[in-house]
């Protein structure tokens, strides 16, 4: 006598799609969506705080690298659903942020790597710096080399 097959739902059904980034936080914004009226931003940053605390000591203990990594993975996970309550809260566009905050790092990095070219500081070009990086936060990053260029130039003639 033959065991009768079972079927798994697992195995008649495809694997469900990934989920983009935007999606997944959306979904975890919703989560806090029916009481986001009773949490304060305060109570929010004090959450998140102390979840960078546990992270922070976690990280900095010295136990087993794959036992690490879980508990690191895990608490990184409620770090972003704070942060996700947060955007919630506050009503920001996490993407318009997180690009706005690429755009600084990237005008720090060239800034660090032009003072160290040229290993001075000079009150001029910081000034051109600075409008430099008002025309690349007007203009998105398509500019930035034409700006650049521009500051250079500028620069050089002074």
């Amino acid at each position: 006598m033959t065991e009768p097959i079972i079927i798994k739902p697992s195995d008649t059904q495809p694997a469900p799609a990934p989920k983009h980034f935007e999606h997944l936080w959306e979904e975890a914004e919703a989560l806090f969506a029916s009481n986001i009226a009773d949490a304060s931003t305060p109570g929010i940053v004090r959450e998140l705080q102390a979840k960078l605390s546990v992270y922070a000591a976690v990280s900095n203990k010295d136990i087993e690298t794959e036992e690490k990594s879980k508990a690191l993975h895990a608490i990184f996970g409620k770090i972003l659903l704070a942060c996700c309550q947060l955007t919630l809260k506050d009503n920001l566009n996490s993407y318009a942020a997180l690009k706005s905050g690429i755009e600084d790092k990237k005008m720090m990095q060239i800034e660090a790597q032009f003072a160290q070219e040229t290993n001075t500081s000079n009150p001029k070009v910081d000034v051109i710096f600075d409008e430099l990086k008002d025309k690349i936060s007007s203009s998105g990053m398509v500019g930035m080399l034409d700006g650049l260029a521009e500051a250079m130039k500028k620069a050089n003639s002074q």
